[in-house]
């Protein structure tokens, strides 16, 4: 009924604006035709009157000019009308479109609710012989048990009780579990669920499927429910589709139809063509919110991860978290992809490419582009083929000791994770820019402490002129102290060791000698 009436008054509507277009159209052309006619004639008339003197030929100049000026501007008033009256369509016909999915979810609830009355949970109980009698061993009967059918039947009861939920995850399966495979039996729990969150009202959700195969059947009772209900995250992993593309064609339609979901994760659900990669991409990338993606394990041996990962970096979305681990990386071929992303300081601030193949060429280029950024807060850089040649890259990227200057020149924002640097200050999480680099140099003054070469290091760096660097000293010292006391509340977090600051200071004022140290009192 509901979609009856909108269809009717979308037609209406869209009848009115073709019809009122054409009549305005057929005006416009009309009076442009007999403007023209008009020109002619006088222009006709002219000359036969030629000979009556030079006024009435100027006279038809100036109308002329003074007409087709008219006409000029009717043909642009038309113009501008013209592209009003498409905007104000395409915008009704998305408006309507919004309305045919409220009203669409709203027929649905009312059909549950009508044939309901009164709810209680009525999936039926499946029998332990059952799973026995189709080939299970006990430990998949116990995981059915315990993280489908109980997770289930909790979850639904919770999202009717009209509990709000929009601080917490609607977790089906476990990560720590084997696959569950499809069974008919279980589709009533799953229609459970699926009229559960149609019938929530109170804000967005976020679900994870984990370990449970998503079987066509399953997929037809979630899809309708999932593309009208507000997902702020949907979470697809190890699902094994028995058409891929289907799933993918899922997961892109509760992408389309939910704008304001902002992350979007496919994690071991394999995907063995070009063709359906490149569409699952276009759809993060034309989303106008997703800004957290993880598309991590699902790329099979003929597609080329790297690849995926450069369409979702020339898209030109503000990410914000990426994760494309474990997905077959094949050599990058010394492109520069990454590292010009990262140098161009986006808004991205986790990075995870784990086990890709990346080799010390593609640390080094990560490493110079680290330099410019100040925004990536993790990269993720484990098991991959990076040699001691690429560490010592991406050890200097975060701290560089040669000089004050060149620790200060270095990157404090980002944790290279999967990289063993040693002994080294790396940057910390929970530090901000300039408590790391604070800890850094101060880390360096203890070093040259050690080798008792603090004071000529200084020298270097600030000129040999003894004038000049003993005008420096006051702030030196302060500096001692105040890095002292970044490092102390952040020695908990590290294992580096650091010297105390009366150490370095009395070893800076003996080596410049300061005159005031040794004058009588």
């Amino acid at each position: 009924m509901y979609q009856t009436g909108i269809e009717l008054i979308w037609a209406c509507d869209l009848s009115f604006f073709l019809s009122t277009y054409l009549s305005f159209y057929t005006i416009v052309v009309y009076n442009i035709t007999m403007s023209t006619d008009a020109i002619k004639k006088r222009r006709v008339d002219g000359g036969h009157h030629h000979q009556g003197g030079d006024s009435a030929s100027e006279s038809t100049e100036v109308d002329s000019g003074v007409t087709l000026a008219a006409i000029m501007a009717k043909m642009n008033e038309m113009e501008t009308r013209n592209i009003s009256m498409q905007n104000e369509m395409t915008l009704l016909k998305n408006e309507n479109k919004s309305l045919m999915t409220r009203c669409d979810s709203l027929e649905r609830s009312m059909q549950i609710l009508i044939k309901e009355r009164k709810w209680e949970y009525s999936a039926p109980d499946i029998p332990t012989s059952h799973w026995i009698e189709a080939g299970f061993d006990q430990d998949y009967i116990v995981d059915m048990k315990i993280y489908f059918l109980d997770i289930i039947q909790g979850t639904t009861c919770e999202l009717r009780s009209g509990r709000d939920m929009r601080d917490e995850w609607i977790t089906v399966g476990n990560n720590d579990i084997n696959l569950i495979l499809h069974d008919d039996l279980l589709l009533p729990h799953w229609k459970e669920l699926a009229n559960a969150m149609q019938l929530y009202r109170k804000g967005k959700l976020k679900l994870s499927i984990v370990n449970l195969q998503l079987s066509t059947s399953v997929i037809d009772l979630l899809k309708p429910v999932l593309k009208n209900k507000p997902l702020e995250i949907i979470d697809l992993q190890n699902n094994s589709f028995v058409h891929i593309r289907e799933g993918i064609e899922f997961a892109v339609e509760v992408m389309e139809s939910n704008e304001r979901m902002c992350t979007f994760y496919w994690t071991s659900n394999t995907i063995n063509s070009m063709e359906d990669a490149r569409y699952l991409v276009e759809a993060v990338n034309s989303h106008p919110a997703i800004n957290t993606v993880r598309l991590e394990n699902c790329f099979g041996n003929d597609i080329n991860g790297y690849g995926i990962l450069q369409s979702l970096l020339a898209g030109d979305k503000n990410f914000t978290y990426i994760d494309l681990e474990r997905n077959n990386f094949t050599q990058t071929g010394g492109s520069t992809a990454i590292s010009d992303y990262i140098a161009t300081n986006p808004s991205l601030e986790i990075l995870r490419l784990s086990d890709n193949h990346l080799n010390d060429d593609d640390a080094r280029l990560i490493a110079r582009a680290l330099k410019h950024n100040t925004n990536l807060k993790d990269v993720w850089l484990c098991d991959n083929n990076i040699t001691e040649v690429g560490v010592k890259a991406l050890s200097k990227a975060v701290y560089n000791p040669e000089s004050l200057n060149s620790v200060a020149d270095c990157n404090h924002t980002c944790k290279v994770r999967g990289i063993d640097f040693g002994d080294i200050p790396v940057n910390l999480s929970v530090s901000t820019l300039k408590q790391n680099r604070a800890r850094k140099i101060y880390h360096l003054l203890s070093l040259w402490n050690r080798e008792g070469s603090n004071v000529r290091h200084l020298n270097l760096e600030f000129g040999d002129e003894e004038e000049d660097t003993l005008a420096l000293v006051p702030k030196v010292l302060e500096c001692v102290h105040r890095y002292s006391h970044e490092c102390v509340h952040q020695r908990r977090h590290n294992q580096v060791e650091y010297l105390q600051p009366l150490s370095i200071t009395y070893e800076i004022l003996r080596g410049w000698k300061m005159p005031e140290l040794y004058e009588p009192r």
